[in-house]
């Protein structure tokens, strides 16, 4: 594949995903297994967009569950560093794009899945978001964006109140409204 043709197939996602491991360590026997990038690799979408996602899930990985990536053992301090590279790494593909919308979704999923590991809540919370700002993120501007905001709006609010309790189904809500509007989306 040519430079110019950008990274389009799981094979190249995967490949990006270990050449970016690669400066941390050993990598994991296994080739990475690819999450969300099928929920972004969008006609119209740039081809660099599911790898950009998997970047930084990948950061989230590393900071939080286990790595695809690196072999386990690998210091912590490791895998912290290697988890902002990912995440800051991911972000840039997204902004290099010039699309800003999917890096303020990227952020507040961040900040989202942060405050829940803080919180030490359930980490299907954290999932539903993930599937949510992926399916948004390759829906590009539009009311499929404006369903992922919301439910993140809901997030905000239940936590601004003390709330808690609430977050896995407003994380479940927000994923079944943007799951309804990229399906009628594709229906149009």
């Amino acid at each position: 594949m040519s430079p110019a043709a950008g990274l389009t197939t799981a094979s190249d996602v995967a490949a990006g995903l270990r050449d970016a491991a690669a400066a941390f360590g050993a990598l994991a026997s296994d080739g990475p297994m690819l999450r969300y990038a099928a929920l972004v690799d969008v006609a119209g979408r740039p081809d660099d967009l599911p790898l950009a996602i998997e970047l930084v899930y990948e950061g989230y990985l590393l900071h939080y569950r286990q790595s695809r990536a690196l072999a386990p053992g690998c210091p912590d301090a490791t895998l912290l560093l290697a988890g902002d590279y990912f995440y800051a790494h991911g972000l840039r593909l997204v902004a290099r794009s010039g699309d800003i919308g999917a890096v303020a979704l990227l952020t507040r999923l961040m900040g989202a899945c942060s405050f829940l590991r803080v919180q030490q809540a359930g980490f299907g919370t954290d999932d539903d978001l993930w599937e949510l700002t992926a399916l948004a993120v390759g829906a590009g501007d539009g009311p499929c964006r404006a369903a992922a905001a919301g439910a993140f709006d809901a997030l905000d609010e239940l936590i601004a109140a003390g709330r808690m309790a609430g977050l896995p189904a407003a994380a479940a809500a927000g994923l079944n409204a943007v799951r309804a509007c990229v399906a009628e989306t594709q229906e149009a």
